[in-house]
């Protein structure tokens, strides 16, 4: 798994695959699971594995640097409905005690894709761990669109100066005033600006949730004049796919996923 990982040529690694036994030939995902402390061990590996047998996909594991390393193509056709959102559960009936985490790359049609599948997974892992709340889950980078507006091999400091455009005194307001503004931003994103839901999520009042907006707005708008004079109004959902997307790549960055691991 290490050399599918840090990277190697597609012919021998079809050849060592089919020496132990396994075909990598047809698409394979890269997973990686951790509990959310930040760590695995044997009971999380055995419980990922068993899972991912049941849900027949072909599995490959190793442990990395606390973490549950998984190799493996789609669930089953049976698991359609769920697809990857059932591998998760499969683990929790497994593994009912502590919170898991899991994030899933993107497609590998040939071996040499692992390593930028494992980068995605890492991305995707450093988001899900970032939800408020700390219920566990599994995030799909795929599912988070970034590429759309962020390739994956953009440097980090473009990633840098995306989240600052579209989220730069928003998240600065928070560093000094210790404010919550970007997680109040996404979820209410995520309602589609309903106030009620956003703020039954964040478990405040839904005046707090207007109010917290209204600073938003204020905080966006003046700030976007300082950079170009145009930028963006949270206030027109037109903006919301680019705003969500910046708080997901900031969440990376927060948790130096950004660069190669």
């Amino acid at each position: 798994m290490d050399d599918l990982v840090t990277g190697t040529d597609d012919s021998s690694a079809y050849a060592r695959a089919h020496d132990l036994g396994y075909d990598l030939h047809a698409p394979h995902w890269m997973i990686v699971t951790q509990y959310q402390a930040g760590t695995s061990d044997t009971a999380l590996t055995r419980s990922v594995e068993r899972a991912a047998e049941l849900l027949q996909m072909g599995p490959l594991l190793s442990r990395r640097a606390e973490l549950v390393l998984l190799l493996a193509q789609r669930p089953a056709p049976r698991a359609a409905g769920g697809l990857w959102s059932r591998l998760y559960e499969e683990v929790r009936k497994l593994l009912p005690g502590p919170t898991v985490e899991i994030g899933v790359g993107g497609s590998c049609e040939q071996p040499s894709d692992v390593p930028r599948s494992w980068r995605e997974a890492l991305r995707a892992l450093a988001v899900r761990r970032a939800e408020p709340g700390g219920t566990g889950g599994i995030t799909v980078y795929a599912d988070l669109r970034i590429d759309s507006v962020l390739p994956l091999r953009a440097d980090r400091v473009e990633a840098e100066e995306f989240v600052r455009r579209w989220l730069g005194p928003v998240r600065e307001h928070d560093a000094q005033e210790g404010s919550e503004l970007v997680e109040t931003l996404a979820t209410y994103i995520r309602h589609a600006g309903e106030l009620t839901a956003a703020a039954r999520d964040l478990r405040v009042h839904r005046s707090t949730v207007r109010y917290r907006m209204h600073l938003i707005t204020s905080l966006s708008l003046r700030g976007a004049a300082d950079i170009d004079g145009t930028g963006p109004d949270v206030r027109d959902h037109r903006n919301w796919p680019s705003l969500q997307t910046a708080v997901w790549v900031s969440r990376i960055l927060d948790a130096a996923r950004w660069g190669a691991p």
